[in-house]
């Protein structure tokens, strides 16, 4: 009986599967009480902001090289997000500015707790890219439903539904759950420029 015992001992601490090993579902479920308790330690924990922000800056970028969005941006900014775009000139300076300001107001929205419905007063930095936020949603972002999770060969695939109360619109993401040195974070949106398209087109209809 005490072999039995250490034996189960081994394998809960010390190697074979954990018992009580994280799901990437429960991953994505971290993700949301993150969010409804503003904790943004908890956050950066099961999301790999990094990764997430640079992926939105290459198909923001892409998208600004179109002349229908660039018909709708002040010139100058315009001229800013093309070098951007190209690497050429301070292209460099100005995709690290867009990696501040966008890291900047996502975590200032966890953290502030604006995205757990919380009434606050958020002070935009002021910029030549400050217009890229104006009309952005502080209000509260809820994870709503969460999927049953697809492995494939670097993580599992799991598919969840973002309700955004400050227009009362839901966002189906597809995310991607990696294991980052035994820690489970969403590393990537899957379906980003189906998300970015859609944001556009409802950014172009409040132009209106």
């Amino acid at each position: 009986m005490v072999r039995s015992l250490l034996l189960v001992l081994g394998l809960l601490f010390f190697g074979g599967t954990p018992a009580f090993a994280e799901t990437p579902r429960e991953c994505v479920e971290k993700i949301g009480v993150a969010i409804d308790t503003a904790d943004t330690g908890l956050f950066t924990q099961k999301v790999d902001v990094d990764a997430l922000i640079n992926d939105s800056i290459a198909v923001f970028l892409e998208a600004a090289k179109k002349p229908e969005m660039q018909r709708n941006m002040q010139p100058m900014l315009a001229i800013m997000l093309q070098q951007a775009a190209s690497g050429q000139g301070a292209g460099a300076t100005i995709r690290a500015l867009l990696y501040k300001e966008g890291r900047a107001f996502l975590l200032n929205g966890i953290g502030s707790g604006a995205f757990a419905g919380k009434k606050v007063s958020y002070t935009k930095q002021q910029s030549l890219l400050t217009p890229l936020f104006e009309h952005a949603s502080l209000g509260r972002k809820e994870i709503v439903q969460i999927g049953a999770g697809q492995k494939r060969a670097d993580g599992t695939i799991v598919p969840f539904t973002i309700l955004d109360y400050g227009n009362d619109l839901e966002y189906p993401v597809d995310g991607l759950i990696q294991d980052v040195q035994g820690t489970l974070r969403l590393t990537k949106i899957l379906n980003l420029q189906e998300i970015f398209t859609r944001i556009q087109e409802e950014a172009a209809q409040y132009a209106e």
